[in-house]
């Protein structure tokens, strides 16, 4: 499940403290490794960052594997999916993804 962090972060004299350094890197890999975001609120309009987090929970999609080999003796399984519909693909990050299709000047999105 993707993790969408928003941060107010009080300053010190203009400054982030250790605690508050050490928070936002914690906020990122969580944000990072669940696949979701992590917003620092005094750099993004706020409706900016709720209309993007609306639009990749929308589009969000959820896989499930159930093996045919259930032995857990710790080997890999190479899993493949395909789908039937075009426009789907993989994120940058690895994750499943609808992709819009690129427009002319512009590079291919990742929703």
């Amino acid at each position: 499940m993707p993790v969408y962090s928003i941060r107010y972060t009080e300053k010190k004299h203009g400054n982030l403290t250790a605690r508050n350094k050490d928070g936002i890197s914690v906020r990122d890999r969580v944000a990072k490794e669940t696949g979701g975001a992590h917003i620092d609120a005094e750099e993004t309009d706020p409706h900016t960052y709720f209309r993007e987090i609306a639009e990749k929970l929308r589009t969000t999609y959820e896989v499930a594997y159930y093996p045919m080999n259930r032995a857990k003796d710790g080997t890999f399984r190479k899993i493949v999916i395909r789908t039937k519909v075009e426009g789907v693909g993989v994120g940058e990050d690895g994750v499943f993804c609808a992709v819009r299709t690129a427009r002319p000047g512009k590079g291919r999105r990742h929703e």
